[in-house]
């Protein structure tokens, strides 16, 4: 049996070792927290280095910042034996003035950056941002496909101001996917970023390009996230074919987007210029863009620019590429009506309804064309059309069935109360109208008529006012209506004012004519 002493030694030497592995274990698991961590910070740089290195960089500004406020302005209390007072010194007498020039140089220079950056963010906002990300693949020094593509891009775009186009300069992968392209491009204030791979045998290559949108002015017209392949003989990789391509369709598609930027910002000769080169960009494979999409908005620009003939023209060569988008039938029915082809108009209208059911534009459509046809009867306003009246009713009722936030489809139906004078009713649906859209300029002129038809001359004017405000041009009939008000109300300097004034903006002959013949009865000669 071992003695008692033996015991002791045993049970001292195990409690030895216990406090060894103690002491050894706290390097060791502070090592291994440290290449944790080192592993983790480099992976997640890897990932989003951009992010990363902001948060460093701002960490590191904070020290220095930190540091500097510490040096430059901490005090201490120091005992003076002259005049036997305490008395407050720097902490750090050598250094409190340097560290405090460093303080203001960084603040100067930090407002400087946050002006900049945030005038950037700006001018990003302003402009259509194509964003490219690297090509993953085999080779990149040699088949060059980012490179060539942010090449043609911007060779193709270098005298268009309101777009640009930025280099990613790193990889999207399939495993990251449309999510994190989404989340890259918001950073760069992206309307559109492109990613892909590519993948190259003895004979073919194939590029795999995803397409991701994030611009709500094309929402219409391109997915939000889309992707396409091409296959092709290795040849035309070698030789760089494929890729110039694809910087084609890439150019293409950007006059598309910026095209119509400039037509939602009413510059259609602009708008029109883009969405030809566009158009004369590549012979068309439908990849990234649907050329019927580009042919339809060339044919809003051109009905614009009131050149009808030409509108029509591009609907149906959209209608002939893609028959199954009921927009390019509505949008040739707004050219044949006008140019007063009803029966054409209402022929697509009928159309576009056989191909979407459920289309409260379409009804709004024929609604709009039934009223038309009653306004060119001979015998109108004298006698009306009950007929074509109660046509246009059940269209905006349709439409107004299927979509309850359909503004034109209330305005419509209140045109219809005015004409038959059910003029609460007529309010009603203009008063809506004008809670779905407060900036509607000939919504509150309509709804000044109808008041002035009353006799509420106060929510007349009123309404004539608005809408003059929210139209820079001013609209005639605000003015006409306005200066019928004045007449109705003895004010006759103002009436006349309001109509010469629409003598000079109206390009209606009906409209001239009415000006003059008030004028006349005003005792002035137009």
């Amino acid at each position: 049996m071992p003695t008692k002493s033996a015991s002791k030694k045993d049970s001292k030497r195990n409690h030895e070792v216990v406090e060894w592995l103690k002491l050894l274990w706290v390097p060791i698991a502070g090592l291994i927290g440290t290449v944790t961590l080192v592993v983790q910070f480099v992976n997640l740089w890897q990932d989003s280095p951009t992010t990363v290195s902001t948060v460093v960089i701002a960490l590191i500004l904070g020290i220095i910042v930190a540091a500097s406020i510490y040096m430059g302005f901490t005090t201490r209390k120091k005992w003076s034996k002259e005049d036997r007072k305490y008395h407050f010194t720097s902490r750090f007498p050598q250094y409190h003035k340097y560290a405090r020039i460093l303080l203001v140089v960084i603040v100067v220079a930090g407002t400087l950056f946050v002006t900049k950056t945030y005038v950037r963010i700006q001018q990003l906002e302003e402009k259509v941002v194509i964003l490219v990300a690297n090509f993953d693949g085999s080779e990149p020094q040699k088949y060059r496909i980012t490179e060539e593509l942010l090449l043609g891009l911007r060779n193709s775009l270098n005298n268009y101001d309101d777009v640009t186009v930025l280099p990613l300069d790193r990889v999207i992968t399939e495993q990251e996917g449309s999510e994190v392209a989404r989340s890259l491009a918001k950073r760069y204030r992206a309307d559109i970023i492109v990613w892909g791979y590519y993948g190259i045998t003895d004979t073919s290559a194939k590029v795999y390009i995803h397409l991701e949108n994030l611009s709500p002015v094309i929402a219409d017209s391109i997915q939000t996230s889309s992707s396409s392949a091409i296959q092709v003989p290795i040849e035309e990789m070698n030789s760089f074919i494929i890729q110039q391509n694809l910087a084609d369709q890439m150019t293409a598609l950007t006059f598309f987007i910026s095209g119509i930027a400039r037509f939602k910002a009413s510059d259609n000769e602009e708008a029109l210029e883009r969405f030809d080169k566009s158009l004369e960009a590549l012979e068309w494979e439908d990849q990234l863009v649907s050329k019927a999409y580009v042919l339809d908005y060339k044919g809003l620009t051109l009905g614009n620019l009131e050149r009808y003939l030409e509108a029509v023209s591009q609907s149906d060569m959209a209608i002939e590429l893609n028959s199954d988008v009921p927009e390019f039938y509505i949008h040739r029915a707004y050219w044949n009506r006008a140019l007063h082809k009803y029966v054409e108009a209402l022929n697509d209208l009928n159309t576009a309804l056989v191909v979407d059911p459920e289309n409260a534009d379409a009804y709004v459509g024929k609604a709009t064309i039934y009223l038309l046809q009653a306004f060119d009867q001979p015998s109108f306003p004298n006698e009306v059309d009950q007929n074509l009246l109660d046509k246009a009713f059940h269209e905006s009722e349709q439409a107004i069935s299927i979509d309850t936030q359909n503004e034109d489809a209330y305005a419509t139906r209140a045109y219809v109360f005015q004409i038959r004078k059910e003029y609460p009713a007529a309010l009603n649906d203009l008063n809506t109208v004008i809670a779905l859209n407060p900036k509607h300029p000939l919504i509150y002129a309509t709804r000044g008529a109808v008041y002035q038809t009353m006799g509420d001359y106060d929510n007349a004017l009123r309404d004539f006012d608005r809408s003059i405000s929210l139209d820079k041009n001013g609209i005639e009939i605000a003015y006409f209506g306005r200066a019928l008000t004045y007449i109705s109300l003895g004010e006759r300097d103002k009436a006349i004012s309001d109509l010469k004034y629409v003598m000079e903006i109206t390009e209606s002959l009906d409209m001239k004519n009415q000006a003059e013949f008030w004028l006349s009865n005003l005792g002035v000669k137009p």
